[in-house]
């Protein structure tokens, strides 16, 4: 019996697949949900299943071949990432949850499972994958150790949005002296792609720990009216400089509210559980 492959729906399958894969990935790692990248590595991924059935790329098919393209999908996906092999075992981890639930898909519904797998099986198990990795994850994200509270944190500015994990702290009396409202912390890298591209490296932890400097350079470039420094004390520094950006709006949790101010932190804020740290109660 031949079996007949049609490469546009092999690459428009696998390329959905991929993207849940990556996504799911991102959000069990508390990634920033970078769609553009998630797309990229996505993309690179429907086009390498497409072509290991073509005959003169066989070789793909080989299984150092088959780690090499899923490597790659998680660089495309993340690169500059501090935890980039973390990233690349949660998606093979995530990958082969989703093959179980094309198995258990292809016997519940009576179809032997061929290669390529069929579109039903595929798309079912994905489904029914994905929506369970969403209702567990989403109630377990709410609480990391210990207890601690963890937020969906949505940013948007300059016409581009990032999404982070933020965890809700109590301790963060942060405010902006001119207004006394609280402040937003968030790891400066974690926000670069809300600035315009030339303008990124404002965010890079050198830039950050010399934030006046940095301030410097944003109005140079018109962007002063944007950012403002912000005196901080913390435990084993009496006094301090952060950078805070301005952002347009800012959704935490349910909550959404205009011109929140984001302090920029030149540090990681966790091992990567979390990027943010949000104040306890509004931030009106």
């Amino acid at each position: 019996m031949v079996t007949v492959v049609y490469l546009d729906s092999l690459f428009l399958v696998n390329t959905v697949m991929d993207y849940a894969l990556l996504r799911a990935a991102a959000a069990l790692s508390g990634e920033p949900l970078r769609r553009l990248r998630l797309l990229s590595g996505a993309l690179f991924g429907g086009l390498y299943a497409a072509l290991r059935y073509v005959p003169s790329f066989a070789f793909l098919r080989a299984g150092p071949m088959v780690l090499a393209a899923g490597v790659a999908m998680v660089l495309l996906a993340f690169s500059g990432t501090r935890r980039f092999l973390r990233q690349v075992l949660l998606f093979f981890g995530v990958a082969c949850a989703f093959a179980g639930g094309v198995l258990a898909a292809a016997i519940f519904s009576g179809n032997p499972l061929t290669l390529p797998v069929g579109m039903e099986p595929l798309l079912l198990g994905g489904a029914i994958c994905y929506g369970l990795f969403l209702l567990v994850f989403r109630c377990a994200a709410k609480y990391g150790g210990d207890g601690e509270k963890l937020v969906d944190v949505k940013l948007a500015c300059f016409g581009h949005r990032v999404e982070l994990r933020a965890l809700v702290d109590t301790g963060n009396t942060l405010t902006d002296p001119m207004t006394n409202r609280p402040v937003l912390v968030a790891e400066g890298e974690a926000l670069r792609d809300l600035l315009p591209r030339r303008l990124r490296t404002l965010l890079t932890p050198e830039r950050l720990r010399d934030p006046v400097a940095a301030m410097g350079l944003a109005s140079e470039a018109g962007l002063g009216a944007r950012f403002r420094l912000l005196p901080y004390r913390a435990v084993g520094t009496d006094g301090g400089l952060l950078l805070a950006l301005r952002v347009d709006e800012a959704e935490i949790g349910r909550r959404r509210e205009k011109n929140v101010l984001v302090a920029l932190s030149p540090h990681p804020l966790s091992d990567g559980a979390w990027t943010a740290l949000a104040p306890d109660g509004q931030l009106l």
